[in-house]
């Protein structure tokens, strides 16, 4: 039994002395738990936080006092984050770009349909929706006809407009030369009634059926909308239909990013693997540079990195997946830049551990972590408050906001920049941070 004791402390002692291997072990689970506990639970809503807030713009075009209470109408029914735009381009963009769910446009008149809205048709809406949303949009939906409820609910408190709205539809009643007698007279009579209880009638005795409760939320009205929603999606850059062709113009960021990974470790371990199995050893005493290693390692990880992504890109611009692409070259760029991040990545992950087992566990963790905070897993629109700003630091993030600029949203070559720098900065820094360490590994084997 002594000798089973002394094995065991002997291997556990080994396992201590790898840092690496042993915060893989023992402490990275826990890390692990509590990441995808937080990342799911914004994704449903979890911890009392409730549902994940839509960021919207809202853009009030007929600046009325009824338009600006259905936007303030808006935000205290919750549920929407509220961004300040110039107008209605910069809220088209917005929503191209994918910063914005949706942008809601208020047109000139709204007020003054909000008035006649019994009487006549309601009022219109344009929400400008980003196609990935599109689960979102019901939610949205609901929330704008909730709000316009609302504000009519506060219009019937208010007799001198319903007064003066009663008033026009008297005096279309008259001028109707094609109207009967009779059905002048009721409607006459059904006007005369709605004055007395909502419009100068009320004024002088008081609302009706104690109509000071503006909470209302249009129960008991149903088939009828206070507005007129209609959604549209953005124009993709360069003109041309916006919206989504399939499901699959949004998973096929998402399966480039899951390559990505296996790409990233087999040749992150196979570096490793070539230290500890004295590889590197025989090239010490061969007139070859270290470097040297390092940069044939990079090249192999680009190549088969631009490999897959393109072999991916050919299979989903099949009919069968309709995967709509952008300007070539910008594709072709896109491609090249997320390679060469992950090239770096490669190299900063795989020198940091000091033994195959460390690496092993090390390399797959951290990808795995990186690959859910970017948005491989649970989509980004899930992602809120602090650690949406977590994400940005994930290469993965960008890599998926590079290839659906460059395919199905049509961004222009401006807008892919910003994504294309900072692959370039993680793909540099890495590479950098790699060869570094690489210099400092002693020789083994």
């Amino acid at each position: 039994m002594r000798v089973v004791w002394a094995i065991a402390v002997k291997d556990l002692r080994l396992l201590m002395r790898d840092r690496v291997a042993a915060f893989f072990t023992l402490v990275f689970p826990l890390l692990f738990g509590v990441v995808f506990g937080l990342i799911f639970q914004q994704a449903f809503g979890g911890g009392g936080g409730g549902t994940p807030e839509i960021r919207v713009a809202i853009v009030d075009l007929d600046d009325s006092e009824l338009s600006r209470e259905y936007a303030e109408a808006l935000v205290e029914m919750g549920g929407l984050t509220v961004v300040g735009v110039e107008g209605p381009s910069e809220v088209e963009e917005q929503v191209r770009r994918g910063r914005l769910a949706a942008g809601i446009i208020i047109p000139p008149g709204f007020g003054a349909g909000m008035q006649g809205a019994l009487f006549g048709e309601a009022p219109g809406i344009e929400v400008v929706m980003d196609p990935s949303r599109a689960a979102e949009a019901g939610v949205l939906r609901g929330l704008m006809t909730g709000a316009g409820f609302r504000v009519m609910a506060g219009v019937f408190q208010r007799p001198d407009m319903v007064g003066d709205q009663i008033g026009r539809v008297r005096e279309a009643v008259r001028q109707d030369a094609s109207m009967r007698a009779m059905d002048r007279m009721l409607m006459g009579t059904l006007l005369d009634s709605a004055d007395r209880l909502f419009g100068r009638g009320a004024a002088e005795n008081g609302p009706a059926f104690g109509a000071g409760d503006r909470g209302g939320d249009g129960a008991g009205m149903d088939g009828f909308t206070p507005v007129r929603v209609s959604m549209r999606m953005p124009e993709r850059g360069g003109g041309g239909m916006g919206g989504l062709n399939s499901a699959f113009e949004l998973t096929y960021p998402q399966a480039a990013a899951w390559a990505l990974v296996g790409c990233v470790t087999g040749f992150g371990l196979s570096l490793v693997g070539e230290r500890t199995s004295g590889t590197l050893k025989r090239l010490a005493v061969a007139p070859v540079r270290r470097d040297v290693v390092v940069y044939g390692k990079a090249l192999a990880c680009f190549i088969a990195a631009v490999v897959v992504l393109a072999v991916l890109r050919g299979l989903f611009a099949l009919p069968v997946f309709g995967v709509r692409g952008g300007a070539p070259w910008l594709e072709v760029v896109s491609i090249g830049m997320i390679a060469f991040a992950f090239v770096g990545v490669m190299m900063a992950l795989s020198t940091v551990a000091t033994s195959a087992g460390g690496a092993e566990g090390g390399v797959r963790a951290v990808l795995l972590i990186l690959a859910l905070l970017g948005g491989a897993g649970v989509p980004l629109m899930f992602f809120t408050g602090w650690l949406r700003w977590v994400t940005m630091g994930s290469p993965f993030r960008w890599a998926i906001v590079a290839l659906e600029g460059s395919t199905w949203r049509g961004w222009t070559p401006g807008e892919l920049l910003g994504p294309w720098m900072v692959l370039g900065g993680i793909g540099a820094l890495g590479m950098v941070f790699g060869l570094w360490r690489f210099r400092r590994w002693p020789v083994q084997g």
